[in-house]
């Protein structure tokens, strides 16, 4: 177990509320799991352990890789604070509380015990993100692999899902004036999709971007008429000049993913489910057609 003291914030580990002191302590986050959209719902305001349900303790942080490992921890229905008797913590020079004669002392600490059966709770389909942190300070992870340790603790591997991929900033001056606004929403919600959506939404979320940007990029009208054109990206892509062979491509890219989403089309063409990787690429080849129209840095 490990718990931490509400008035230091001090972290002590061990059994059956028998610990002691944790020096250096180790990251310790708020986790949340998303398994559906509504569950974003449930990502909490405030970073405070007090509260929390779930934390994530980090053993392991590469940045270059992105790729994260520690345990999870939960309050599995104990009240909170819960007492515990402590060794004095290595980092005060007294410890305050009652002592007792075994040399321990009793505290009241912030409990959490480890979190069993991580693989069969977390290790999902669609795939469980994991959500560390609160309100607007958050980032999301895959689960990579979960291993159980020598003491009975499943240790889990995470890296990053960030944004999938990454889009181009927008020159919104090289943007027609009629369609800038479309297209910088469309844009936005791509990126918004791409950190929290999967592979199959960010490859529709894409498909959407591409029918707005092509109809942009030919100057047809902002009307109904338009609006119904950018519904149909493989009509949008023959009147593109078949010169321009590798924007087309990109474009298609996008518009050939776009079926694989749909359980019937899978069947009919033989095809597999879209991942991740497949919502990476849709909006790599979105940024493609961004930077070759000079409308993205």
């Amino acid at each position: 177990m490990i718990a931490f003291d509400p008035n230091t914030w001090l972290m002590y580990e061990g059994l059956s509320n028998y610990g002691h002191g944790v020096s250096p302590a180790p990251v310790v986050s708020v986790a949340t799991f998303v398994q559906a959209e509504a569950d974003w719902r449930r990502v909490p305001a405030s970073g405070a352990l007090r509260d929390a349900p779930c934390v994530f303790r980090e053993d392991y942080f590469d940045p270059v890789s992105r790729i994260r490992r520690g345990r999870f921890y939960e309050v599995a229905g104990r009240s909170q604070p819960d007492d515990w008797r402590v060794h004095k913590h290595p980092v005060v020079a007294e410890d305050i509380g009652r002592q007792e004669p075994d040399g321990r002392f009793k505290k009241s600490l912030i409990s959490f015990c480890p979190m069993g059966n991580v693989s069969q709770r977390l290790v999902t389909s669609p795939r469980t993100l994991v959500v560390l942190g609160a309100g607007s300070a958050v980032t999301v992870w895959n689960i990579v692999s979960v291993e159980r340790a020598g003491n009975n603790e499943d240790l889990v591997t995470m890296r990053a899902r960030s944004n999938l991929g990454f889009l181009p900033d927008l020159v919104l001056d090289a943007i027609p004036s009629a369609a800038r606004e479309r297209v910088s929403a469309a844009v936005i919600k791509v990126v918004d999709g791409a950190h929290r959506s999967s592979g199959i939404t960010v490859v529709d979320l894409c498909r959407d971007a591409m029918g707005v940007i092509l109809s942009a990029h030919l100057h047809l009208d902002a009307g109904e008429d338009a609006k119904v054109i950018e519904k149909d990206l493989g009509a949008l892509i023959a009147k593109l000049p078949s010169e321009s062979k590798l924007f087309r491509a990109a474009a298609d890219v996008v518009c050939k993913l776009h079926p694989r989403g749909k359980s019937n089309e899978q069947l009919r063409l033989g095809t597999r489910d879209v991942t991740d990787a497949d919502g990476a690429f849709a909006i790599e080849a979105l940024g493609f057609v961004l930077r070759d129209l000079g409308w993205a840095r």
